[in-house]
């Protein structure tokens, strides 16, 4: 299945590179094309499919089968389900062709992901304190509760937190299956991919092997 990633994050944008090369979907390993859109998360929908217009043509022309926008749910107090329809709603009046259209938030952030996989910050020992403290917050699965930046710049050791060469740093090292168990909006994405453990909910996360 030809697939689509679309995020305003440039952070996201380089991270997903590899992220989600060859995820097991129930279409086989999954191979996205990631791309950038320069949007205000917490804008108004109309303006943010707008910017998408663009791509939803380039998707079409690619004959693309699944087109995901995943975006900030910064602050806003509207639930993800919520934003999530609204927008999807905007971007399907907007296509030009008939794939299917899908839009994940992240809750709240790209570093609520990030910081959901601790042991990605463990294997930089010389980077990154996992204190007992940031283990309490963030596990079990409440890493999309927490004020992830500020943690992950109080963990960090030396220079200051870079939110896209240290978030690359983590997304290198991240075990996609470990940030789902302590992330619901994760495990979300990973089911709209068509990820084989979470095909069929995401409410509950797959037990550690």
């Amino acid at each position: 299945m030809k697939t689509m990633i679309v995020t305003e994050g440039m952070g996201e944008f380089s991270a997903f590179k590899t992220l989600f090369t060859s995820l097991p979907t129930k279409n086989g390993a999954l191979a996205p094309r990631i791309a950038h859109v320069t949007c205000q998360p917490d804008g108004a929908v109309k303006g943010i499919a707008k910017a998408c217009e663009p791509l939803l043509r380039q998707a079409h022309a690619r004959k693309v089968d699944l087109f995901v926008l995943v975006i900030d749910r910064e602050q806003q107090a509207r639930t993800p389900g919520e934003l999530a329809r609204a927008l999807k709603s905007q971007l399907d009046s907007l296509s030009p062709g008939l794939f299917r259209i899908e839009v994940v938030y992240k809750d709240r952030t790209f570093e609520n992901w990030l910081i959901a996989d601790l042991d990605a910050l463990r294997k930089q020992r010389a980077r990154y304190e996992v204190s007992d403290a940031l283990v309490r917050q963030v596990e079990p699965d409440k890493a999309d509760m927490v004020k992830a930046l500020d943690l992950l710049k109080k963990a960090a050791r030396g220079k200051q937190y870079d939110k896209i060469d240290d978030g690359q740093k983590i997304a290198n090292r991240l075990d996609l299956m470990a940030a789902a168990r302590h992330s619901r909006s994760f495990r979300h994405l990973l089911h709209i991919l068509g990820h084989v453990d979470y095909l069929h909910q995401c409410r509950t996360a797959v037990a550690a092997p």
